[in-house]
This record gives structure tokens, sequence and C-alpha cells, in this order.
């Protein structure tokens, strides 16, 4: 079903070591060029100490426009699966899919935008242990990342999350552009303190009939979860059902079910 997305994934994918190495080597040979060109101008770069400083200096510079130019393309050919998850809402095939090509990677660096995409699929599947593992254990080549401070709170149990939410919501309000996304965590901290009124009139304000589907899953999940907390149970059932027909093999169909008990 989705052999076109992987097909474009592995193409760029394949290709962008050999493009990050050659960019690398002539960004090195470029610059080793430019050195011994000023060799002759700056008597300084005469002594052998200073010249083997520049030559290490030249060298961490390409590392980092290989890194850099890798993540990046990386990230690119990322696009290539991101309708499996938005718009297919099956965050088990696309999880599995990166699972089996980080397991192919495991002998090389894995990109940190790798990673972030695995955990995002994770984060839909709600395999909180993974999760755990790999903030653990790669966390440190993630750090600064907006998204991983968001994974880190929902980590938290939810006495955690209640104590740690101003402090969480400052400052992601800080940072975030888009007074929707700040609306999105409110409701999460009014859902914290049963505060489920101003939950539901939030919801209406960021509902977007033009969001993707597994934006539109969360939405109603959320709604349905409000409504019940109103005991408004036949008004929620609607919103049960949008979830249990679209939500494929996201987390957000066991939640529904739960709710479809009440």
């Amino acid at each position: 079903m989705y052999d076109s997305y992987f097909y474009r994934f592995r193409r760029k994918y394949s290709q962008n070591r050999l493009l990050s190495i050659t960019v690398s080597f002539s960004v090195f040979i470029s610059l080793y060029i430019l050195l011994n060109g000023f060799v002759n101008k700056f008597k300084i770069l005469s002594n052998a100490w200073v010249y083997f400083l520049m030559l290490l200096l030249i060298f961490i510079i390409s590392v980092a426009a290989y890194l850099y130019l890798f993540d990046f393309r990386i990230k690119r050919a990322l696009i290539e699966l991101e309708d499996i998850i938005y718009d297919y809402v099956d965050p088990l095939a696309f999880t599995e899919y990166l699972e089996a090509t980080i397991n192919y990677s495991k002998n090389r660096k894995v990109s940190p935008s790798l990673w972030l995409s695995y955990l995002k699929g994770l984060s839909y599947l709600d395999d909180k242990k993974k999760m755990r593992e790999i903030l653990e254990n790669h966390g440190s080549i993630l750090e600064g990342n907006l998204q991983i401070e968001a994974y880190n709170f929902n980590l938290l149990s939810h006495y955690n999350q209640k104590q740690e939410f101003e402090k969480y919501l400052s400052n992601m309000e800080k940072v975030l552009k888009s007074e929707k996304q700040v609306k999105l965590i409110k409701i999460k901290g009014c859902m914290l303190n049963d505060e489920y009124q101003r939950a539901n009139q939030l919801l209406d304000e960021v509902f977007d009939e033009d969001d993707d589907l597994i934006s539109k899953v969360s939405w109603h999940l959320q709604k349905a979860t409000v409504l019940i907390k109103m005991n408004q149970k036949d008004a929620a059932r609607p919103h049960i059902q949008f979830v249990l027909d679209n939500g494929n093999t996201s987390y957000y169909v066991s939640e529904a079910k739960y709710l479809s008990q009440y």
C-alpha cells in the first residue's frame, strides 16, 4: 500500500550519504587550497603548530558540514513518509519501516531527524517504553529540540504533569509562534485540572476542517473525552465513532473503545 512512499524515501536516503561525503570533501579541499594560498602571505601560518591547528579546524568544519547536510537531507527524505501518519493514520507501518531503517544503519551514525521521526511514530502508538529507551540512550543528540520537550512532558506521570504544567506552558509559549499550538497545550492543562468547560471551549476554537486526518482524530478523541466528563454521553458518541472509523493503527482507537463503554 505504501510502496511508492517507501521507494521515494529509500532513493533519497541512499543518495544522501554519498552526496554529503562529496560536499564535505569539497569543503575540505577548498579550505585546504585556500589555507596554502595564505601561507606565503601570513608568516604565522608557516609555524608548524599553527598550520596543524588550522588543518584541524578545516577538518572540523568539513565534518560539521557533512553532519549538517546529512541530517538536513534525511529530514527532506522523511517528508516522503509523512502522509502515512498524517493522512492514513498508520503510525504502525511508519514506525516499523523507520525501525528497520535504523536497524539497517546500526553500524553507522543515525541522523537525529530519523530518531525524531521514529519518536513521533511511537508517540502515536503510545509506546512509552521504547520512547523512554530512545530518550535515555540518544537524548544527548536530541537536546534543545522543541518536540523532545513535549515528549518528555507527556512521559511524566499524571501527578507530575500537573505539577510541571505551568512551567512547561511558559516554556512553550516563549517559542511557539502559533496561537493554535498554545491553545492545544492549554487544553491539556484544562483536562489535567478537570476544567472541562474551558477545555470544551478551547477545542471548539482550535477545530479546523483543513487539518490533516490524524489531527482530526486527535481532536475528536479529546472532544469525546471532555463531553463524557461533562456527562454529555450522547453528544460524545459521534466523536467516538469518528475515531473508531479513522484512527487506523493509532492508540486513539483503543482510547475510543474505552470511552464507548460509558
